[in-house]
């Protein structure tokens, strides 16, 4: 007999470039974030000191956002899955 928590999952591949896409938002914007910050590293991320770093790290994920999305919506990609791509990484 055969459970069906046994089942084999495939991602489709809308998921795997939704992942993909994520990963490269995560990373690009925290390769950004360490040019700008100054302040400690917490968790593995950098975080600002001042209130002019955050707004510049601040409107920079808002660009790289709107550019995932427009890449993701070129691809095929849901927002939906990229969104909850996106939070699963953070």
């Amino acid at each position: 007999m055969t459970s069906p928590f046994n089942a084999a999952f495939e991602p489709t591949e809308s998921e795997l470039a939704a992942h993909e896409l994520a990963r490269f938002y995560h990373d690009t914007a925290e390769a950004f974030d360490r040019t700008v910050c100054t302040g400690p590293i917490v968790d593995g991320s950098v975080r600002p000191a001042t209130p002019l770093e955050a707004a510049i790290i601040g409107a920079h994920a808002a660009r790289l956002r709107r550019q995932v999305f427009e890449e993701a919506r070129a691809r095929g990609v849901d927002a939906a899955d990229l969104k909850r791509a996106i939070v699963r990484l953070a």
